[in-house]
């Protein structure tokens, strides 16, 4: 049992060491679906995917049909809600794009209050 558990925690290390998460501060330039562009303090501009995964997300469930965000829900239907939009000053926590062709992908944000 000793065993199996060093062995739980070495491999727990390497996945932790290849992760490599970056922060960033900045103001939400625009927002679109899933896909966010953040403006940073630097001014450089990226774009970034929110996922499922995204700690601030929450499903809101329909109690009766309505038209939000452009698409109609029926009851029952379920979206998630955008917490992040347009020129709100947020703080995040991002693993960057392996490659040139896929987006950084959002872990945490923050949303500062005006």
């Amino acid at each position: 049992m000793k065993k199996l558990c060093l062995t739980v925690a070495v491999a727990a290390l390497f996945v932790a060491f290849g992760a490599s998460a970056e922060t960033a501060k900045g103001r939400v330039v625009s927002q679109e679906g899933n896909m966010i562009t953040v403006q940073t303090d630097a001014g450089q501009k990226a774009t970034m995917i929110l996922t499922d995964d995204t700690t601030y997300r929450k499903k809101k469930m329909m109690k009766h049909a309505k038209k939000k965000h452009g698409k109609m829900y029926k009851k029952g239907d379920s979206y998630y809600k955008p917490m992040v939009e347009e020129d709100d000053w947020i703080e995040l926590t991002y693993t960057p794009a392996k490659s040139s062709d896929t987006s950084a992908v959002v872990e945490d944000v923050i949303v500062y209050d005006d």
